[in-house]
C-alpha cells in the first residue's frame, strides 16, 4: 500500500468518525422550582426553570444547565441589589428554609463563585434584583446537573438576604456561605416537562455565565480539506 492510498483511507476513517460523533442523539431534561411567598422570611415568589441537554450516553453535554430565574416581591429600592443564590443539599423547606441544609457540596470543596474551580456544586453566586424588586435572569452553569449521581433534582434553591462575597471576603463564613445572610425564600427542584418550560415569560433572554460549547464540525471541514489536498498527488 503506497503513501497516498494509506492517507486516503485514514481520511475516510476520520470522516466516518466525525459523522458518527455529529449524529449522536441528544435529549433534553427539564426541571422547575416554584417559590412560594411564605417559604422564607420575606414574601418573594416566582418560578425557576431548568433545562439540560443529555447526550446519548446519559450524561449532560458540555453546554451546561440553563437556569432561568423569575422572581418578585423583594421590595422597591433606589439601586439594583445582588442577592446570594444557591442550590442547597435537601429539599426539606421546613423552619423557613433552614432545613434545606448547607450548600450542595458533594466534593467537600470550600465556597466560591460560579466561575471558580474550587466551589460547591450549589454555588451559583448572586442574582440581580432590579429597583422594582424583581429578578429576570438566565444562568448557564457547568456543575449543576439534572442527571447522574450528583443531580440537583429534589434539592432546594435558596435565595439569601445579602450579597454572596464568592468566598473572597474576610468574614468567618466567607468560605462556607459567602456571608450571604439569612434565607428569605426557597423551593424544591422537581422534574418537569417541555410544556411547563414553554411558559417561560421571555425565552430569548441573553444568558450570563455562558461558556461556548465544543463543536465537532470544524474537524469535518479539516478532513475534507486534507482529502482535497491528497487528490493532487
Amino acid at each position: 500500500m503506497d503513501y497516498t492510498t494509506a492517507c486516503t483511507q485514514l481520511v475516510v476513517v476520520l470522516a466516518v468518525c466525525v459523522t458518527v460523533c455529529n449524529t449522536q442523539t441528544e435529549s433534553v431534561k427539564f426541571a422547575i422550582c416554584r417559590l412560594s411567598s411564605t417559604s422564607g422570611s420575606q414574601p418573594i415568589e416566582g418560578t425557576i426553570y431548568l433545562k439540560q441537554k443529555i447526550s446519548s450516553y446519559g450524561n449532560g453535554t458540555s453546554e451546561g444547565t440553563e437556569i432561568r430565574v423569575y422572581l418578585k416581591g423583594f421590595g422597591q429600592s433606589s439601586a439594583e441589589r445582588l442577592r446570594g443564590f444557591h442550590v442547597h443539599d435537601s429539599g426539606d423547606l421546613g423552619r423557613a428554609c433552614l432545613d434545606a441544609g448547607a450548600h450542595y457540596n458533594p466534593f467537600n470543596n470550600t465556597h466560591g463563585g460560579p466561575a471558580d474551580i474550587e466551589r460547591h456544586v450549589g454555588d451559583l453566586g448572586n442574582i440581580k434584583v432590579t429597583i422594582d424588586g424583581t429578578v429576570s435572569q438566565t444562568i448557564i452553569d457547568q456543575q449543576v446537573s439534572l442527571v447522574g449521581p450528583y443531580s440537583v433534582i429534589n434539592r432546594a434553591f435558596v435565595v439569601h438576604s445579602d450579597t454572596d462575597d464568592l468566598g473572597k471576603g474576610s468574614f468567618n463564613d466567607s468560605l462556607t456561605t459567602g456571608h450571604a445572610g439569612t434565607r428569605i425564600g426557597c423551593c424544591v427542584i422537581v422534574e418537569s416537562t417541555q410544556a411547563a418550560n414553554a411558559a417561560i415569560p421571555n425565552p430569548s433572554m441573553a444568558p450570563t455565565n455562558h461558556r461556548a460549547s465544543y463543536k465537532v464540525l470544524p474537524l469535518a471541514a479539516l478532513t475534507i480539506l486534507v482529502y482535497s489536498m491528497l487528490s493532487y498527488f
